[in-house]
């Protein structure tokens, strides 16, 4: 929590367990509408390619919406990542449990 507070935006970078446990914590609050703030990953050596692969998959399943999946930034290159980044515009979805007390349930 306290990462989230005091960061402008968050980078990961090649690694374990840790590493995925807080990117897809901050990928949840973007796709909650908790955080507003670009995520990033420095894609070195296309390590996170598979983890990229995953993720367009849940998309193309139904799983993940594209806007959902747009939250997340990805680069081999720093200064493009860091580019990128500094444009990030958050996707302003609607949230399921609104769409269904529109429709009264």
């Amino acid at each position: 929590e306290k990462m989230g507070i005091l960061s402008d935006a968050f980078i990961a970078l090649p690694g374990g367990y840790g590493t995925f446990d807080e990117l897809f914590e901050v990928l949840s609050w973007c796709q909650l509408g908790l955080s507003s703030k670009p995520v990033g990953l420095l894609n070195v050596g296309g390590y996170f390619d598979p983890l990229l692969t995953m993720l367009d998959h849940s998309v193309a399943e139904g799983f993940l919406r594209e806007e959902h999946r747009n939250c997340l930034i990805s680069s081999d290159d720093p200064e493009e990542l860091l580019s990128q980044m500094l444009v990030f515009q958050p996707a302003k979805v609607e949230k399921w449990i609104d769409r269904l007390k529109q429709k009264g349930y």
